[in-house]
């Protein structure tokens, strides 16, 4: 996973990765939504753990905890950390 894109929803908990951008096919209101939270480009995110049946993911970012569908997570581009 050295230096290659992949989804956030694709990153096992305890994990960290560097977002790089956004997908083509994300929604422009979702995608600035995301943007106002911190998920910026060259951010940091710690995936810290997923819900008890897998799915929404908690990941740290800049300082919060955000609580993130799988499906949202997988219009997310990152690079291992």
């Amino acid at each position: 996973m050295q230096n290659e894109s992949v989804r956030l929803c694709d990153i096992p908990s305890g994990s960290s990765a560097s977002v790089i951008g956004f997908t083509n096919g994300t929604n422009n209101g979702f995608q600035s939504r995301l943007l106002e939270l911190g998920l910026t480009r060259g951010s940091c995110v710690n995936v810290t753990g997923f819900a008890p049946l897998g799915d929404p993911m908690i990941i740290s970012v800049r300082g919060c905890q955000l609580a993130i569908r799988k499906e949202d997570a997988a219009d997310i581009k990152v690079v291992a950390a």
